[in-house]
């Protein structure tokens, strides 16, 4: 398990090491979480039996897996009752009961697969993940000990992200002896691979600090703003040598981190979002006792204290680019709904 900001890298991590798993002869298998505004109970086990179905050797194989619990798991996946006609009526049970057995039923069969052939399951955003999803979870991480099983779940950490039912999952997985992974920004050299690998040559030390500074080591963000800068002209001179002239601090926000930041700002209070407005008026630095002097009617509306507190709390946990957060374009757009 490991909690992480968006963009800098916890997918692709977790998919990396699910490959090293695969070329020691695991199965991978694969569960997402979606936000949606309505829950979808067990989405990422549901994929997880998809999966299996669809890269199982032979069907009789699969069927063997699924054992005395097909009933069961068939609620979860109703087409494998299509593919497999002998599997009966699941068992009338009281709500409670149902629900123990759908759990053992998951980890009975992920056992007798992993008996064929070890797995590797990950179970990607778990920030959107339902109570039900993570309560089976929970109930899984504590019956695959001594099992050739591997769960690797992500998600982000931030305030507006953790729902009351992942920070009860989390705790409970801590008590049973979890301990979360945090995925930071990277360091300057590893941003420098990867602006080599963009450009296919070693980028001078002032463009790597230069974008450090700006996008604080997230490699999303690290892609996106030099894709952007190579696209407006401003890394590369007219004989293809990198410009000497570069100034980061008079350029646009890429259009995919506009998207990302923009969601995240839809997640604060309204009153928050008015608070940045503010800031985002002034401009890029601005003093406490000078956002304090606003219109009356905003300062009566929206307290600033508490709201700047809630943003650096988002904000330290999952860093923005420093030239996206005052942005008034992203910002001002934003707090138009709480005005």
């Amino acid at each position: 398990m490991g909690p992480f900001s968006a963009g800098v890298g916890k997918s692709r991590l977790a998919i990396e090491s699910a490959r090293d798993a695969a070329k020691k002869g695991a199965l991978v298998l694969l569960g997402r979480c979606v936000e949606t505004e309505e829950p979808h109970p067990y989405l990422p086990f549901v994929e997880m039996l998809e999966m299996t179905l669809g890269q199982a050797q032979s069907k009789e194989g699969f069927r063997r897996a699924l054992g005395e619990n097909a009933a069961e798991l068939a609620q979860l996946v109703p087409r494998l009752r299509q593919v497999f006609s002998d599997i009966p009526p699941p068992l009338e049970l009281p709500p409670q009961q149902a629900r123990r057995y759908l759990f053992d039923s998951i980890c009975e069969f992920l056992a007798r697969s992993a008996r064929v052939q070890p797995i590797f399951l990950i179970l990607d955003d778990l920030h959107w993940a339902d109570e039900s999803t993570l309560s089976l979870l929970v109930h899984l991480s504590l019956r695959i000990t001594g099992i050739p099983v591997v769960v690797a779940g992500t998600y982000r950490d931030t305030e507006p992200d953790l729902n009351r039912a992942l920070t009860k999952a989390l705790e409970q997985l801590v008590r049973g002896g979890l301990r979360p992974i945090r995925l930071k920004g990277l360091p300057p050299d590893a941003v420098a691979r990867i602006l080599r690998s963009l450009c296919r040559r070693d980028p001078p030390p002032r463009l790597v600090d230069a974008i450090c500074h700006e996008t604080e080591g997230n490699p999303f963000f690290v892609e996106e703003l030099f894709k952007h800068l190579l696209e407006e002209g401003k890394i590369l001179d007219a004989s293809g040598q990198f410009r000497s002239d570069l100034r980061l601090s008079e350029l646009g926000v890429p259009e995919n981190v506009r998207l990302v930041v923009g969601k995240r700002l839809d997640r604060l209070s309204q009153e928050s979002r008015q608070a940045l407005a503010a800031a985002a008026v002034i401009g890029r630095s601005f003093s406490f006792k000078l956002l304090e002097s606003r219109p009356v009617r905003l300062r009566r509306a929206t307290p600033v204290y508490p709201r700047l507190s809630e943003v650096r709390h988002a904000r330290d946990d999952e860093p923005v680019p420093r030239k996206v957060l005052g942005n008034p374009s992203i910002v001002a757009r934003r707090a138009e709904r709480a005005v």
